[in-house]
């Protein structure tokens, strides 16, 4: 009987970091650690235009967020030919644990072909 019982609780500190996602997909995080890493370190992070430090770091989420909640992350170079990274994540889809920013990755922008002698 005893094993019956304690198969069905939930355990509090299971319960403590996670994020729960409600009916109308909103997302509740408590104590939700994400980390930042970065390749190289040292990435100066900012989600949702505050900056929060440089990686490696962690952070901890709470509070409530609703289903169209856009949460942005940029990832600021420190050397020279580093170029910018960003994420942007809805909150209806969840957060992730870890988030990861090459550093060196070049913009990718697209190619035109303007040939005006083509017909």
């Amino acid at each position: 009987m005893a094993m019956f019982v304690s198969g069905c609780a939930t355990s509090p500190l299971a319960a403590r970091n996670e994020c729960f996602r409600y009916y109308d997909g909103a997302l509740f995080c408590n104590n939700y650690e994400v980390e930042f890493i970065s390749d190289p370190p040292g990435a100066k992070i900012e989600v949702n235009n505050n900056y929060i430090g440089e990686t490696p770091l962690k952070q901890f989420w709470n509070g409530l967020y609703d289903r169209w909640t856009i949460i942005k992350i940029v990832a600021y170079p420190i050397q020279a030919g580093q170029y910018t990274q960003s994420k942007s994540f809805f909150a209806s889809d969840g957060l992730p644990r870890k988030v990861y920013f090459n550093m060196n990755l070049v913009p990718n922008t697209p190619s035109l072909d303007v040939n005006i002698n083509n017909q």
